[in-house]
């Protein structure tokens, strides 16, 4: 079987090799093959990305390493899956991913102004090794091709084809739109797709000055297709198109200045299409006549990736890097619709930001980002737009404590909750199917911890939820499950001071806790306070008392002490 014939010659003739060795029995089973689709560009070298197991399936988990020119690995290096962006790589340069089920899949990896594409061809093994039950024998099972198999493709850059089947070009005035079809076999019965791929940017001739190249363009199809976005000979991006106008737009991390030349292909039922291809160049020698200052305040200090278009759901992620060198400012902070979303520090050259973010309201949207130095704002990006779309706004339900498989010593158990709402709701706590608890009128962000008494041990099940009072629609969260007995024999833990619900003025000298820990054999205890383990140590038997002033700051606080032999916990 002839893989990929669709690309450029030098891939054709590997995958034509791949299949010639298939044949010759030297690939039995399901194999991959990791080949370079970006040609001689400088920037191949700077990244590259060394999978960690050569048995890599369909379906199936892999991990790769990226490492730089220096062979040393690289951290929070954006990764892109079939072009839509997975994630970022660990501080050991490790990312893990599910591998689609599907014969290909386009890695893309980038770090500031380097990158590096690789294609993972995946091929299954002979369809009777794969199918059980298959009856074999006869001249379907010799592996013999028919007509109807393979697939050449004769045309030209001009969209000349040779053959029986030549299909003239439909070239528009606009120069952006080529429309190419290929046939399969002599027996093509399916009709004729309608694709039409126009508005191309950068357009023919254009001169970019950034590095990070946004590549836009449209399709018009009247039936389901897939596209892919191939700059200098290589895949950068993939995806699938609806019917109708389809408007995309992909970013990428060029790796050096001069031309490049880049081109759309779409698939469409039986047929492919391409545009034209395009040249543009990059220039990025900045050979202004002004001053070193007016050079960096009109440089590009952030590029946005994304949002954009139309997002389906309440969780957008914002994707942005931003260059602070020269600026030096101190943090960023991501508007939408001119309130401020989220915010983190800044380092003092690239720093890439990928974030989610709720967005109650559907709609269309803009966003910015402000580079703040001091509190104070000193640069501000574009705005940029897109829309969301659901059905109502959420309600956000966090199950914070008991965890999932808790053990509990005692009856008392306390549930802490967590509710983001966009309107008005009731809360309601249910224990073992039955509700034991039932708010009054909450609005917006509420934290929730309520105690309650378990009359039986054992294992118990609990979960929240929360009533609009704008719709009336139910949101439930998760049910988690956990466990009490009533008492472990090896320990008994008393909270002295401050009591539940205690507040005051903390003073100069912060606020004072006090609690005592009786062992009847050696045990291991850790005293908790928003989540963090502030005191933890090994106690021989007897009465341990403990007194320990904290900073705290203004706001509700939890803690606990949990008690543990090896085999069972106390908190």
């Amino acid at each position: 079987m002839i893989v990929g014939n669709y690309y450029i010659n030098n891939v054709l003739v590997v995958a034509v090799l791949i299949a010639a060795f298939g044949g010759l029995g030297l690939a039995t089973g399901a194999f991959q093959s990791l080949t370079s689709d970006q040609g001689s560009d400088a920037s191949e070298r700077d990244l590259n990305i060394s999978l960690e197991s050569s048995d890599v399936e369909a379906g199936s988990a892999a991990t790769f390493t990226v490492n730089g020119p220096d062979g040393k690995p690289v951290s929070d290096a954006r990764v892109f899956v079939d072009g839509s962006e997975a994630g970022t790589t660990s501080d050991t340069g490790r990312f893990r991913f599910q591998v689609p089920d599907s014969s290909e899949v386009v890695l893309r990896v980038s770090a500031g102004r380097s990158n590096v594409t690789r294609t993972l061809n995946l091929q299954q093994a002979p369809e009777g090794d794969r199918q059980e039950g298959e009856e074999t024998g006869g001249e379907n099972s010799t592996g013999k091709q028919t007509e109807n198999d393979t697939r050449e493709q004769t045309g030209n850059d001009t969209g000349e084809q040779t053959g029986d089947d030549q299909v003239p070009e439909n070239d528009t005035s606009s120069g952006n739109e080529k429309v190419m079809n290929e046939t399969e076999g002599d027996n093509q019965t399916a009709p004729e797709a309608s694709v039409r791929i126009q508005e191309l940017r950068p357009s023919a001739g254009d001169i970019i000055g950034s590095y990070a190249a946004d590549f836009n363009f449209s399709v018009s199809t009247d039936t389901e297709a897939s596209y892919r976005v191939v700059l200098d000979g290589s895949i950068i991006d993939r995806g699938s198109l609806g019917e109708g106008k389809n408007f995309v737009e992909t970013d990428f991390a060029l790796g050096s200045e001069g031309r490049h030349t880049w081109q759309v292909e779409v698939d469409a039922g039986n047929q492919s299409f391409s545009s034209k291809e395009v040249d543009f160049m990059l220039d990025d020698s900045n050979e202004s006549s002004g001053s070193d200052q007016e050079e960096d305040e009109s440089a590009e200090k952030v590029v946005q990736f994304g949002p954009s278009g139309s997002i389906s759901g309440y969780r957008p992620k914002f994707s942005f890097d931003v260059n602070n060198t020269g600026l030096n400012a101190e943090s960023y902070s991501v508007l939408v619709d001119g309130t401020e979303k989220f915010s983190g520090p800044l380092g003092s050259g690239l720093t890439s930001v990928s974030e989610e973010s709720i967005i109650h309201d559907s709609g269309e949207h803009e966003w910015s980002v402000n580079l703040l130095d001091g509190g104070q704002n000193v640069y501000s990006s574009d705005n940029a737009s897109f829309s969301t779309s659901q059905e109502s706004p959420p309600i956000d339900i966090s199950l914070q404590s008991p965890g999932e498989g808790e053990s509990i010593t005692g009856s008392e158990v306390a549930f802490n909750v967590s509710v983001d709402s966009p309107y008005n709701y009731r809360f309601m706590l249910f224990i073992d199917g039955e509700a034991r608890y039932n708010s009054s009128l909450h609005s917006e962000e509420e934290p929730y911890l309520i105690r309650r008494d378990m009359s039986t041990s054992g294992q118990h099940n609990w979960k929240a939820r929360a009533v609009a009072d704008q719709t009336g629609e139910i949101f439930n969260s998760s049910q988690r499950s956990f466990s009490t007995s009533e008492g472990a024999g090896f320990a008994t833990v008393d909270l002295v001071y401050p009591d539940d619900g205690a507040s005051g003025d903390p003073g100069e000298q912060g606020v004072r806790f006090e609690w005592e820990v009786e062992a009847f054999e050696q045990v291991n205890y850790e005293m908790v306070l928003d989540g963090s383990v502030e005191y933890s140590s090994t106690l021989e038997e007897g009465l341990h008392e403990f007194s320990e002033n904290m900073d705290l700051s203004e706001g509700e606080h939890t803690w606990f002490v949990r008690v543990e032999n090896g085999s069972s916990t106390v908190k």
